[in-house]
């Protein structure tokens, strides 16, 4: 169980012509690189391990949006 977690907040808008995969990448990069950043303005969280992901729904080569409510 992670120790915490932090959201981070930005921009998921994909590319032009980016591919699913890449965008997934870029973005669990992007993320990992703000928690990072964040990890090292505090002693305590100096020497965090930074795990970070993102999933993208696609079919094909289309990002899909997502979903903007339940329904």
């Amino acid at each position: 169980m992670p120790d915490h977690v932090l959201p981070a907040d930005l921009d998921e808008t994909p590319a032009p012509h980016e591919l699913p995969r890449d965008h997934a990448l870029r973005l669990a990069r992007e993320k990992a690189e703000y928690a990072a950043a964040w990890a090292r303005q505090d002693p305590q969280w100096i020497s965090a391990f930074v795990l970070a992901a993102d999933t993208v729904v696609a079919v094909g080569r289309r990002i899909l949006p997502k979903a903007e409510s339940v329904e």
